[in-house]
């Protein structure tokens, strides 16, 4: 069983991915992917240039890559994710072949993916230091998100709304009829 998490900035994708990895931990060993887009701007800076943001897709696809022979994967930040900030931070300035590179690893690595858990906005954002996008930042990319998981990964989508209990229990719903 893999899945993932998916929302614009401060939707709790690192929270459910976390929790959900402890309590299925319990029962099963269970591997976290952790976001490399947080450890980088921690390190360099919240000003990512293209580079960087090529750099932190490939390296998120590299850990999705080393945990392919784990039985079970929770993931707080898929590369395709990693696409999508690429795409409305440079997708302007960036050379087009690039782009299209990336896309077709995009959304090969949607298929990685049993299930697909989108977070959309319901929160205000919470203050970190690697949080620079505002509330227009976090509604545009949270269309891009939509519009990349109906284009690419509807059937493995499911929608998580309400407080943190609410969605653990859709979580462990859909994730009942796999292995655990």
């Amino acid at each position: 069983m893999r899945a993932c998490f998916v929302g614009a900035p401060s939707t709790g994708k690192t929270t459910l991915a976390q929790k959900t990895t402890t309590l299925l931990g319990v029962k099963e060993e269970v591997s976290c992917l952790s976001e490399y887009a947080t450890e980088f701007q921690l390190k360099h800076g919240t000003t990512l240039t293209l580079k960087d943001q090529v750099k932190i897709f490939d390296t998120q696809r590299k850990r999705e890559k080393s945990a392919v022979c784990a039985e079970n994967v929770i993931s707080e930040c898929p590369s395709f994710l990693n696409y999508i900030y690429l795409l409305r931070n440079h997708g302007t300035d960036a050379d087009r072949s690039l782009i299209a590179t990336i896309l077709k690893e995009a959304i090969d690595t949607t298929a990685y993916y049993d299930h697909i858990f989108y977070l959309p906005l319901e929160f205000k954002q919470v203050s970190s230091p690697v949080r620079v996008y505002g509330e227009a930042d976090r509604i545009d990319i949270d269309k891009l998100i939509i519009n990349f998981l109906l284009a690419f990964a509807e059937d493995q989508t499911i929608v998580l709304t309400g407080p943190v209990h609410k969605r653990l229990e859709i979580i462990f719903g859909v994730l009942q009829g796999g292995v655990f």
